[in-house]
């Protein structure tokens, strides 16, 4: 066996010999070629690695952008009516233009059905007037910070250009963010193209459930304006490129990504920000291509890199493994050996490199937020690393907390809920999550939102714990803002409708297990409504702030002070130091609002109607309460006003029969239930009929006869004494025309005008167009108002006068000497009569005082150069002593009660004269 061995060795040796060339050169061509192998898979795995990285940076550059976007538009949805200045405010706060340089603009777009009125409201944007287009549809910028570089933006039609129009009518179907392509912004930088991005406010703040509804009740998109070139340039750096080249294209809607057409869809690209404007790896050896849904869109990401990125120590093997091949082909086991050696190391660097690529993946996703690494050693848990994020966030340097305790963050805050979650996930080697006050280097407190995870070893052992803290101080104040919007009126700041139900149930609570009683008190002003519409809502807003500061400082802090709504105010007052409520703290309430408030320069009196409901008498459930006060509250108006009221059973009767009442006044106009009623106004120079006056009626189909007394401060109240107002006026004139045209003596008809009518804007209008339907002459028609009507704002009400007289409308003071007046103001007034009221006239022979004031009021009329006329007058003792006063005219059952039309047309055909006095 050995002698066969011993021959066959020569044999082998020869074999070898002749056949080393031929087996070197094939093992070198083998061996070069596994070894380019492996240093292309390394290089095209390391290339994968950084692509995966750019495009998340990417990626997360721009969550950071939409993120703004969506903040706003969290704040349209809780205030559809955003105005101007708080969009303005919130763009400052928020330090946008700092934070993220690369916003061209943020902004709203309204939506408006009618351009013609938009553009009669705001100057339209040139671009937006010459687009053409047959949709009604428009939405003109309203809103777009910054101000100073997006002025020429506002009024801007967004759906008049095309790629703006695509972006946000797939935005309003889908509902959410949706993003344009590649655009020129309106306001370019360096000629700089950007990207939109559109999210859609609908109605209520929901998405509705379907298309057809969302197209129907969006109001309007929030839109973010980005230079796109500015703001991933920021991202992608030199040291983040490392030589790689970056184009993004936007390729929605593309069947093929042919490269013509991707060009024209070119969002970004590295090559274009070269000085030469060159394209660096025009012979790129490395490319990966990525597809990305985002924003509504498809992005198609294209990463390339040259040979000179994969320079290494092992793009010498090929050639040292040739000449190693050639020169030691013996050695060829060896290399063999040493070469799987080689690419079993190479295996293992790949899989280290790749799960060390992995964690640094995860660890950029957050890189915005601070990441710490401790290791899991109580009692101190000391930190062994934090990003340079961390710093930013606290202050503290890696040197300052490196292997230190985290506590430091804590500051003296150790009682913290937040903190017992974290220390027990701690102890139980287990994942956290917490919201935490923390404290930065020079002491300022800061919210975080914390997630803490475990890092376990091979052998299943926790080692480490890593946290990621998200500062999220903005939110929470926002957060607690958008809690006070919710349970505070926005006016005056005090609780609202649901904050007061809140403290009501609890207040109800305490009571019933304390047995002790409180006050449920309902305020309502007097005749703001008045102030409101005669000085405008600003006004308005002012006197509610001011009697809501009032009324607080009344009431202890204890109690509670709510607007209910309108002029509403609901107070719960409880009782003070186990003494009795009494009704001395409603009169300091009344003394409080009772005094003058200064709005605008000008004084205004304000007087409150209040109704009481005492608990449990009144009732033991929040509901009934405000009821029962609500109740009392209006009782106290029927009463007079500027009077309180505490709640009885009869007044609940009362309640329910006025708000029948109100229902059917409601409906009587449509019903033509009213009629008017007319009374003769007689000359006393002659005796002859020198006018009349209208006076309403309602026929009520179940109730009969319903006096004015009843309705009419029902109808005040209810704001339908306008419409009711108007119908007067329209049906005397109309009368009156009739009559004139049958041919009797032409003379006035006088009608009574309410507060609310004469504070309506379009009031001299309407009544010309009244004159011009029924074809009354102007000065047939006379207008009869109080002194404080007149008195409550003057300069308005001379406007108002002024255009009437300037007609040829009559105008007359009616009730005069009963309410306030100025004599330098009266004489302002354009007015042609005086009406002296009958309490004056009705005791008149009798009344020493009632006497000299009709005198006054005769000689103060003429010496102005105005008529007189009384009212009331029912016997001949009150007539001669009018006559023998030289007052003008006469009214009063003594010639004749008010008559239906029928009855006055029988008195017009009458010939009737005064008789002579005695």
């Amino acid at each position: 066996m050995n002698n066969k061995n011993k021959d066959k060795r020569p044999g082998f040796f020869n074999w070898i010999q002749s056949g080393i060339l031929p087996f070197g050169l094939i093992a070198t061509a083998i061996l070069t070629s596994v070894i380019q192998s492996e240093i292309k898979d390394h290089n095209k795995v390391r290339f994968e690695v950084h692509s995966k990285e750019i495009v998340s940076r990417i990626e997360q550059e721009l969550v950071r952008y939409t993120e703004v976007l969506r903040g706003v538009h969290s704040q349209f949805i809780s205030s559809p009516k955003l105005s101007a200045e708080s969009f303005e405010h919130a763009y400052k706060t928020l330090e946008i233009s700092e934070r993220l340089p690369a916003i061209q603009a943020l902004g709203f777009s309204r939506r408006t059905e009618n351009p013609q009125q938009a553009y009669g409201s705001r100057k339209a944007h040139p671009v937006s007037q010459r687009a053409t287009t047959h949709d009604s549809e428009r939405y003109l910028v309203e809103y777009a910070e910054p101000f100073i570089v997006n002025k020429l933006a506002i009024g801007f039609d967004q759906l008049s250009e095309p790629t703006r129009s695509e972006a946000m009518r797939q935005a309003r179907d889908k509902g959410g963010l949706v993003a344009t392509g590649p655009i020129r912004l309106l306001n370019p930088v360096d000629g700089n193209e950007g990207v939109i991005f559109f999210m859609p406010v609908f109605e209520d703040g929901n998405v509705p459930e379907t298309i057809a509804d969302r197209r129907k009740k969006i109001i309007g998109f929030v839109f973010l304006a980005v230079r796109i070139n500015e703001a991933l340039t920021t991202v992608l750096n030199p040291q983040v490129l490392k030589g790689f080249d970056v184009a993004i294209s936007d390729i929605q809607g593309l069947k093929q990504t042919f490269e013509g057409e991707m060009s024209d869809r070119m969002i970004f690209k590295t090559s274009e920000l070269v000085a030469d404007g060159a394209t660096r790896n025009s012979s790129s050896v490395y490319k990966e291509q990525y597809t990305l849904p985002f924003s509504g869109g498809l992005w198609h990401f294209e990463i390339s890199a040259d040979q000179k990125y994969f320079k290494s120590p092992e793009s010498w093997m090929p050639l040292m493994t040739v000449a190693s091949g050639i020169l030691a082909t013996l050695l060829l086991f060896f290399i063999v050996r040493h070469l799987q050696a080689r690419h079993e190391q190479s295996l293992m660097q790949k899989l280290a490199a790749q799960s060390a690529l992995m964690v640094r993946e995860r660890a950029i996703e957050a890189s915005a937020n601070a990441i710490i690494v401790c290791r899991a050693q109580g009692p101190d848990y000391p930190v062994e690393y934090v990003n340079p994020a961390f710093e930013r966030m606290t202050g503290y340097a890696p040197e300052d907390i490196c292997g230190k305790s985290l506590r430091i963050l804590h500051g003296s805050d150790y009682d913290q809920i937040g903190l017992r979650e974290i220390r027990a996930a701690v102890s139980q080697r287990r994942e956290g999550h917490a919201v935490l006050r923390n404290y930065r280097k020079n002491g300022s407190m800061f919210w975080t939102d914390v997630r803490l995870a475990p890092v376990k070893n091979d052998d299943g052992i926790v080692t480490h714990f890593v946290a990621a803290k998200y500062d999220v101080t903005e939110s929470k104040k926002y957060q607690e803002e958008l809690e006070f919007q919710a349970t505070h009126d926005s006016l005056t700041g005090l609780p609202n409708r649901s904050l007061l139900q809140d403290r009501l149930e609890r207040t109800v609570a305490d009571a019933r297990r304390d047995g002790r009683k409180f006050w449920v008190v309902f305020v309502d002003l007097d005749r703001f409504k008045y102030v409101n519409d005669t000085m405008g809502h600003s006004a308005g807003d002012i006197l509610l702030q001011q009697v809501s500061e009032r009324l607080k400082s009344v009431l202890r802090a204890s109690d509670t002070v709510a607007r209910h709504g309108g002029d509403e105010f609901i107070l719960i007052i409880g009782a003070r130091d186990n003494s009795e409520l009494n009704a001395s703290i409603i009169q300091r309430i009344m003394d409080e609002l009772a005094d003058p408030i200064k709005v605008n320069s000008q004084e205004f009196f304000v007087t409150s109607s209040i109704g009481i409901a005492v608990y449990p008498d009144d009732g033991t459930e929040s509901e009934s309460l405000i009821k029962h006060a609500d109740v009392a509250m209006y009782r106290a108006k029927e009463l007079g006003r500027n009077n309180y009221q505490f709640y009885s059973a009869e007044l609940n009767h009362k309640a329910l029969d006025r708000l029948k009442l109100e229902k059917d006044l409601r409906l009587a106009l449509e019903r033509d239930e009213f009629v008017l009623h007319y009374q003769p106004q007689i000359s006393l120079d002659d005796g002859t009929l020198g006018g009349m006056e209208a006076l309403i009626r309602w026929n009520h189909p179940n109730l009969g006869a319903v006096s004015p007394g009843r309705f009419i401060s029902l109808a005040e109240e209810t704001g339908l004494i306008v419409p009711i107002g108007y119908w007067v006026i329209e049906s005397a004139c109309r009368q009156n025309k009739i009559w004139q045209d049958a041919g009797f003596p032409k003379i006035r008809v006088a009608v009574n005008m309410s507060a609310r009518q004469f504070a309506e804007k379009n009031l001299v209008d309407t009544i010309i167009n009244i004159l011009n339907a029924t074809g009354l002459a102007p000065q047939y028609l006379e207008i009869e108002l109080t002194e404080g009507m007149v008195m409550q704002n003057v300069e308005y009400a001379i406007g108002v006068l002024s255009a009437l007289k300037q007609i040829g409308i009559h105008v007359s003071i009616d009730d005069f000497g009963t309410g306030y007046s100025s004599l330098a103001y009266l004489k302002r007034f354009p007015i042609d009569m005086l009406k002296i009221d009958q309490s004056f006239v009705r005791d008149i022979a009798d009344d020493a005082d009632d006497a000299a004031i009709v005198r006054a009021i005769i000689s103060l009329s003429h010496s102005l150069r105005l008529k007189v006329i009384a009212e009331g007058v029912e016997n001949e003792v009150q007539l001669n002593f009018l006559k023998s006063n030289h007052c003008d005219q006469v009214q009063g059952y003594y010639f004749s009660r008010p008559l239906p039309a029928q009855e006055m047309e029988k008195f017009l055909h009458s010939t009737w004269t005064v008789p002579v006095a005695g």
